[in-house]
């Protein structure tokens, strides 16, 4: 490796967050502690960021820890990810600080930070692993969970480290290490068939650990590592891929439809989105790779806003049947509301926001590689749409009875984190071009880098 960075700023950012993580004080204190580890992550980012000339592809090593390296646009996505983790611990109610919930959220943005910076196999296993920990450890955020997580966490990390083992000898590749590659990014992912263990985490355990823990998108990004270290993707994992895209987004899509539960209908919502993001990376074409890391960006941003969102509900109203109708929240509630509809339609494709840039991309991308691919995705993209409204309706209008509870609407300490969020959402949306700006050398390599 011939680049280095002139500071360690990768060795403080992973410093930072793993210290961070820890138990320090009361609620407030711990909360502040948690978002300021992040922060400085974060800055830590930015700065390597810049300092990194045009931060093309080539990797730039850490000084401190070689194995760690800004690579393309990965620095940029571990910037979105410490931004999220503040966003999520600063909006986290005081019970998720006591039991721990922040402090996991944390630990889990170290996990993906070290995933992505990763210049081996061995170090990325390494971060994969971690963000199973507290899932393991975690046993007041996680009393009353099953053990559904076990498998898109576990599973899919122990499938990954068959395959790298495997795939030592890039020249020898074989079917069986693809076919375990292809394991692990559907089973991190929760594609079909896997979807109903994901969607149950998003039912059972803590919402920040599975925005964080998921929106690292690891399947995506062992994906473009295996295809840059191995001449490219072979094309039956590309059909394979397809079609468990495409199977997913349709079940998924279908099953929203019907959903009443909120958490669960999130979890349905997101998996589709995962396939939407897997289907550009696959798709082999330059449109399709823009629009997935244009996409990766816009879910992780806008479902951590509703998770935060839906967090903060569930917390105002503890023990509320959220499967029936709850009419009136948005008169006592408007911000809670307003930024509930903007996050779900950003999902959805809204104009003017980044989704239908990246949305737009995708299935240009998707199309160009598979008209059916592109036709199955550009529909069920719709019913998500409509199963996104449905649920905001069910959730917030209506006329409020008078014997209801009133809802506290958003503190300044919950509100400006969101603003922060729906501003980039409506910024990239409105200037998109400074987005593919940020990626652009790294795309046109992979794009001319192409399959098999």
């Amino acid at each position: 490796m011939n680049n280095s960075l002139p500071i360690p700023l990768l060795s403080i950012a992973l410093a930072s967050l793993l210290a961070g993580s820890l138990p320090v004080g009361g609620p407030s204190l711990r909360r502040g502690f948690h978002v300021l580890a992040s922060l400085v992550a974060a800055g830590c980012t930015a700065w390597g960021i810049a300092l990194t000339p045009g931060n093309g592809p080539g990797a730039w090593a850490d000084p401190w820890l070689p194995m760690l390296a800004l690579q393309g646009p990965d620095g940029w996505l571990i910037l979105v990810l410490c931004l999220i983790t503040a966003c999520l611990v600063a909006a986290a109610p005081a019970r998720d600080a006591s039991d721990g919930v922040t402090g996991g959220t944390v630990f889990l943005c170290a996990a993906n930070l070290l995933a992505h910076a990763a210049t081996s196999p061995l170090v990325m296993g390494v971060g994969w692993a971690m963000t199973a920990v507290p899932f393991l450890v975690g046993r007041r955020a996680m009393q009353g969970a099953g053990r559904h997580w076990l498998v898109p966490m576990l599973g899919s990390a122990a499938a990954f480290a068959v395959a790298s083992v495997l795939a030592r000898d890039k020249e020898g590749t074989g079917t069986v290490a693809w076919l375990l590659v292809l394991a692990a990014v559907v089973a991190r992912k929760g594609l079909f068939p896997f979807h109903g263990w994901v969607v149950r985490m998003f039912h059972e355990t803590p919402l920040a650990w599975v925005a964080v823990a998921f929106n690292g998108r690891l399947g995506s990004l062992l994906l473009l590592r295996f295809e840059t270290g191995h001449d490219g993707i072979p094309a039956w994992v590309v059909d394979a891929a397809s079609v468990l895209v495409i199977g997913s987004a349709v079940v998924c899509s279908l099953r929203g439809l019907v959903e009443k539960d909120p958490r669960r209908l999130l979890g349905y919502l997101f998996v589709g989105q995962s396939g939407l993001v897997l289907g550009g990376v696959i798709s082999i074409n330059e449109e399709g790779f823009t629009g997935s890391l244009m996409h990766w960006m816009t879910v992780a941003v806008a479902s951590s806003g509703l998770m935060a969102l839906l967090r903060l509900m569930q917390a105002r109203l503890p023990g509320l049947d959220w499967t029936t109708r709850t009419p009136g929240l948005a008169r006592s509630a408007p911000r809670v509301a307003t930024f509930f509809l903007l996050f779900a339609l950003t999902l959805a494709g809204l104009p003017g926001t980044l989704g239908y840039c990246s949305q737009d991309l995708v299935l240009g991308g998707a199309t160009e590689h598979s008209f059916a691919m592109g036709l199955v995705l550009a529909i069920t993209s719709a019913l998500n749409a409509i199963a996104v409204f449905r649920i905001y309706t069910q959730m917030f209008l209506g006329v409020r009875p008078r014997d209801s509870v009133t809802v506290p609407d958003l503190l300044p300490r919950e509100r400006w984190p969101l603003v922060a969020c729906i501003l980039f959402l409506l910024a990239g949306g409105l200037f998109p071009g400074s987005v593919i700006r940020w990626k652009a050398p790294e795309l046109h390599s992979r794009a001319a880098h192409g399959g098999k």
